[in-house]
């Protein structure tokens, strides 16, 4: 265990690229130690801080200094309004030593000061660590996600049949409230069924706050993301798919079918569909992540070729 000499704590409403580039050698430095999986989502808070409607004026970025070197870090991301997520670590030679706790005590009362009733604190389903944390705090399991990753070489040959007669279209900023429309579908169906298996009842509350955020289309694709609305027929809208591209890997998000179309294949002819572009993008390796509760997404992922890498738990702590 290193003997901190002068630790620094450092709040921030975004880090620069030399900072992120500290917080991914963190990183893969405690990734490699624990064998486990963080969910920090760099690449996209630098994306969201390179746009040009970004405000700066909320601190989402916590780190920990010994002198120069990086030894703790955590960060808060809300999409498009939603609860906080916030995940974090600290340098395997630094822990025991309540740096992670500061960081929390340092992110609590910045998301105090918004008025945020609660966030959600993200650990991998096998790191000791990140599990003894959030039940040393007043948490409860919100829900569980699967990460997924498509294993390579992918030799499936979409053909028209296949697709299903889908035709995917860019949304625009005039398509806002159809992609918060579908959101909102979603969301509330896997809050849902959530609450069946026995998670805590204030997800209903982060429900109805999913039926409210608008999500910008054009923003978000100088973000990085891509959304497509997913038409048949004389331009029906039957879903949609968001796909997000950064330096050879792709990423799957927001995928759905409406209620009134499911059960005739449109499911998996969009997920084929979108795991086509990015491939065709020149993506190295496709990822997703799916609700533990959602069965059916899962079974549809698994029989196209993803296999689960990993499991990651949101424990809802209340401000």
């Amino acid at each position: 265990m290193a003997e901190p000499s002068n630790l620094t704590f450092v709040i921030k409403p975004f880090l620069t690229e030399s900072e992120a580039e500290q917080v991914k050698a963190l990183e893969d430095h405690c990734v490699n130690f624990d064998q486990m999986t963080l969910k920090l989502e760099l690449d996209y808070k630098l994306s969201v801080a390179k746009s040009l409607n970004f405000q700066g004026e909320d601190m989402n970025e916590f780190l920990c200094y010994d002198k120069s070197r990086l030894v703790g870090y955590a960060g808060a991301l809300s999409f498009a309004g939603s609860e906080p997520e916030v995940s974090g670590m600290v340098d395997p030679e630094y822990r025991r030593q309540g740096i992670f706790d500061a960081l929390t005590w340092l992110v609590i009362q910045e998301l105090s000061k918004r008025q945020v009733p609660s966030m959600l604190l993200l650990t991998d389903r096998t790191s000791t660590a990140g599990q003894a944390f959030v039940k040393k705090q007043e948490t409860v399991l919100d829900h569980t996600e699967y990460e997924m990753f498509l294993k390579l070489p992918w030799e499936i040959n979409l053909t028209d049949d296949m697709k299903k007669g889908i035709r995917l279209r860019k949304a625009s900023n005039k398509d806002a409230d159809e992609v918060a429309r579908q959101n909102a579908i979603y969301f509330d169906q896997e809050a849902a069924a959530g609450e069946q298996a026995g998670s805590d009842p204030a997800s209903s509350e982060a429900s109805e706050a999913a039926s409210e955020r608008r999500i910008l289309p054009e923003e978000e694709e100088e973000r990085g993301m891509t959304i497509y609305l997913a038409e048949v027929g004389d331009q029906t809208t039957i879903g949609k798919i968001h796909l997000d591209y950064r330096i050879g890997q792709g990423g799957i998000f927001g995928l759905g079918i409406l209620p009134e179309y499911r059960n005739k294949g449109y499911g998996r002819a969009l997920l084929l569909s979108g795991i086509e572009i990015l491939l065709r993008e020149g993506a190295e390796e496709v990822y997703l992540q799916v609700n533990a509760v959602n069965e059916n997404a899962l079974q549809l992922y698994l029989s196209c070729g993803f296999e689960v890498t990993s499991t990651m738990d949101y424990y809802r702590l209340k401000l």
